[in-house]
C-alpha cells in the first residue's frame, strides 16, 4: 500500500487522467478503456492492490483475535483468582509508604510487592472448564 501510494503521488499522470475543478461535470468519465477517463489502467490496478491490502489486513486482524481469545480468557481467569489477594496486599503496603518519602526502603518494599504479585500470577491455576 505504501508503494502504491508513492506511485499515485509521484507518477499520478500515468494512473489518473485530468479533470479540472472548473470542467463541466457532465464531461466527467471515470473509466473508458484503461487509456482514457479519470482512472487509467495503472490507477485501477493500484486501487485494486490497496483494496486487497485492506481486505487482507482485516482478515489478519480477525484471525489474530480468534487465536488470542482463548489465551487471553485463560489469563483473565488466572488474574481473577488472585485479584482479591493482590488488592489486599496493595492496601497493606500503601499506608506504609505514605508516611515516608521516596527512599530506598520504599523502593525495596515496592520491588518485594511486585515480586510477590508475579509469584501469585505464576502459581495460580485457572478454574477447570465445564462444558
Amino acid at each position: 500500500q505504501v508503494m502504491t501510494g508513492q506511485l499515485f503521488y509521484w507518477v499520478s499522470s500515468i494512473c489518473f487522467g485530468e479533470f479540472e475543478v472548473t470542467d463541466d461535470i457532465n464531461s466527467l468519465v471515470l473509466w473508458v478503456d484503461g487509456s482514457s477517463g479519470l482512472v487509467l489502467l495503472p490507477g485501477l490496478l493500484g486501487c485494486a492492490i490497496c483494496l486487497g491490502g485492506w481486505i487482507s489486513y482485516f482478515a489478519l486482524v480477525g484471525w489474530v483475535r480468534r487465536q488470542q481469545a482463548k489465551p487471553f480468557y485463560e489469563e483473565g481467569q488466572r488474574l481473577d483468582l488472585i485479584e482479591k489477594q493482590w488488592k489486599e496486599q496493595r492496601r497493606k503496603l500503601a499506608p506504609e509508604l505514605v508516611d515516608s518519602s521516596a527512599c530506598e526502603e520504599n523502593w525495596q518494599a515496592l520491588e518485594d510487592f511486585h515480586r510477590e504479585a508475579l509469584e501469585m500470577v505464576l502459581t495460580s491455576q485457572p478454574p477447570l472448564e465445564t462444558e
